[in-house]
């Protein structure tokens, strides 16, 4: 997935959701430290769940999926608004 920021920056990073126990199980990867999904949650189409960036920051975010891609957006204190696109890695 990549996040766009409204300077033009671009991050790259690996999302990974799955059912356990009838409970959605997410992690998101970002330079190879994995990060895990705070209430992640799925209605529809859409994926909603927050992640703490850092020890004072949590960042929300809603995501749309179509097939096998998504696009959405972030928001959070230091962190600022920006949308997100991804697609389904290859597997």
């Amino acid at each position: 997935m990549l996040f766009g920021r409204g300077n033009g920056a671009k991050l790259s990073w690996t999302l990974a959701v799955a059912e356990e126990a009838g409970q959605l199980a997410a992690v998101a990867n970002l330079d190879g430290a994995d990060m895990q999904l705070i209430d992640p949650k799925v209605e529809g189409n859409k994926l909603t769940f927050k992640l703490r960036v850092n020890d004072h920051e949590v960042v929300s975010f809603e995501l749309y999926i179509d097939g096998d891609t998504l696009s959405g957006r972030f928001e959070g204190t230091d962190s600022g608004k920006a949308t997100i696109t991804g697609t389904r890695a290859a597997t």
